[in-house]
């Protein structure tokens, strides 16, 4: 089940094989919401000893499902769209500039608010090759 969920948060390309899971997400929306509403079934009955709230990562994959499914309602909705490429929605990108961005400081991997501001502008503007790379990933 586990696998399942991570293959529809994960599709990169519309069509890659028979499997429903593993379209693009709406092309196949009634299996891949019964995936999404099983994985927060689960989730939802997970218990921590010795606690009374969730975990972060329980909060966190019962909010992508729904935010998931909320998103694809509203993108329809507005626009027209017949599916969505979930692996285009996650933080990775992010992540990735950062990285690369910390990696420049040297051994100054936290920048202040200002130095962060003129780092983002000179990747905004491309004086960095570093731009490319983290596009293209």
């Amino acid at each position: 089940m586990v696998n399942d969920w991570f293959d529809v948060f994960n599709i990169s390309i519309p069509v890659s094989d028979s499997r429903a899971r593993n379209r693009a997400y709406g092309l196949a929306l009634e299996e891949q919401n019964r995936i999404l509403n099983k994985m927060s079934e689960v989730i939802t009955q997970l218990k921590v000893i010795n606690s009374r709230s969730k975990l972060p990562f329980q909060k966190g994959i019962l909010l992508s499902n729904s935010a998931l499914q909320m998103l694809m309602e509203d993108l329809n909705r507005r626009f027209g769209a017949q599916y969505l490429l979930t692996r285009r929605i996650n933080q990775d990108v992010i992540e990735n500039f950062f990285r690369s961005d910390q990696a420049k400081g040297g051994l100054h991997d936290h920048p202040s608010p200002l130095e962060f501001k003129y780092r983002l502008r000179s990747f905004i503007l491309g004086k960095t090759r570093e731009r490319i790379r983290i596009i293209l990933m």
